[in-house]
């Protein structure tokens, strides 16, 4: 049994790989808005209704699982110790985006580039990154817990601050295309902020 769902897992990593790359394709030579599900099911060969079980839509081929995102960066904020000063446990829980534009810069640059040719990749980025806030917010407010009923607010407001600055040094980096190492170009931007201790 195990063996069989490790073949059916290795099959659907796959597909959504094969996927995700017609779909690159096709954005690159007609554009995003110009895409339709349908030619990207096509070109792998599966029906529209096959794609929806991979994807919830077109948006998530580029800005990726928006839960699965918002696990990752509140698990590596839950995991700094509590000791450490909560703005620097924020850039430090950013660390796994630095990873990404290090190991796969082509990757990251492409969907930098869709994202910003499209008025509603745009809508949806901006919609992600309150996601993201959101799922920041509890181990922040956590450890704030001793600036009392503020802490809630506190916690917000250094996560949206947060994220608009990773925002920032992403576009910077994209603007050197993606040649320049962006840990130290994100810790310039929330330094910018406030003291990264």
């Amino acid at each position: 049994m195990t063996a069989v769902l490790g073949v059916r897992e290795a099959r659907k990593q796959l597909t959504s790989r094969e996927l995700i790359l017609a779909a690159f394709e096709l954005f690159g030579r007609q554009g995003y808005d110009e895409t339709t599900v349908e030619q990207i099911a096509d070109r792998v060969g599966i029906s529209k209704r096959t794609f929806f079980r991979y994807f919830a839509n077109k948006e998530d081929l580029v800005l990726g699982n928006l839960e699965h995102t918002a696990g990752l960066l509140a698990a590596a904020m839950w995991e700094r110790p509590l000791s450490e000063d909560p703005w620097l446990s924020l850039r430090r829980s950013f660390d796994f985006f630095v990873e990404a534009t290090t190991e796969e810069p082509d990757r990251v640059c492409d969907n930098l580039r869709i994202m910003q040719s499209s008025p509603a990749l745009k809508a949806t980025q901006l919609g992600k990154l309150q996601h993201w806030q959101a799922a920041l917010v509890p181990e922040l407010s956590r450890r704030l817990a001793k600036d009392g009923d503020e802490a809630d607010m506190r916690a917000a407001a250094m996560a949206g601050a947060a994220l608009a600055c990773m925002d920032a040094a992403m576009n910077a980096w994209f603007l050197h295309g993606g040649e320049r190492n962006l840990g130290p170009m994100l810790d310039t931007a929330m330094e910018s902020v406030a003291p990264l201790h």
